[in-house]
């Protein structure tokens, strides 16, 4: 028996000629700030001038404001936007607490994009990790658990060499006296 079509979900979006493309959500949590990039396109065959408002919601509860601005799109083409705003009584999310905002981004045409976020910021200094400015310590490793028959000594060995070599890992294994098995 053949099977052909859609296996998975189906979504099916329309949007007005004028629309928000895409958004890219930039929390700061060391400058106390939300940066919202937004790309809007412009399929009609004519210039369009929009006004681009954004409001932040915590359930259903607008939380932060961000400023109104108006964009000139040529027909045919996409803009880009930049909207900031400071944000200093915000509530950060971790992975010990995943707390999540949503971005509603309206158009004077008439469309709408909600974007789920979570407020938090995740940056490198020298070998030190940072979260929400608080050093972390990633204390992971991963494997492909699937092929079971090839844990043995000599694949133990590999894959903590190429831990080390990549700067992931300091290494305990004794090389000499981890058996053969290659």
């Amino acid at each position: 028996m053949d099977y052909y079509g859609i296996w998975d979900d189906v979504t099916l979006l329309a949007h007005p000629a004028v629309y928000i493309k895409d958004v890219f959500i930039k929390p700061s949590v060391r400058n106390r700030e939300l940066v919202v990039e937004y790309t809007l396109a412009n399929e009609s065959s004519r210039d369009a001038n929009v006004q681009l408002r954004a409001v932040v919601q915590d359930k259903n509860t607008n939380v932060l404001d961000l400023p109104t601005h108006r964009v000139s799109i040529v027909a045919g083409q996409a803009a880009k936007a930049t909207v900031r705003q400071s944000w200093p009584g915000l509530r950060l999310w971790s992975h010990k607490d995943p707390y999540l905002y949503h971005l509603e981004s309206a158009l004077s045409t008439g469309d709408m994009k909600r974007t789920r976020f979570g407020f938090r910021e995740f940056w490198i200094e020298g070998h030190e990790f940072f979260l929400n400015r608080r050093k972390i310590h990633l204390l992971a490793t991963t494997s492909d658990g699937f092929f079971i028959a090839q844990i043995c000594p000599g694949y133990v060995r590999r894959s903590a060499k190429r831990t080390r070599t990549n700067g992931c890992a300091k290494s305990t294994i004794n090389e000499e006296h981890s058996g053969s098995g290659e």
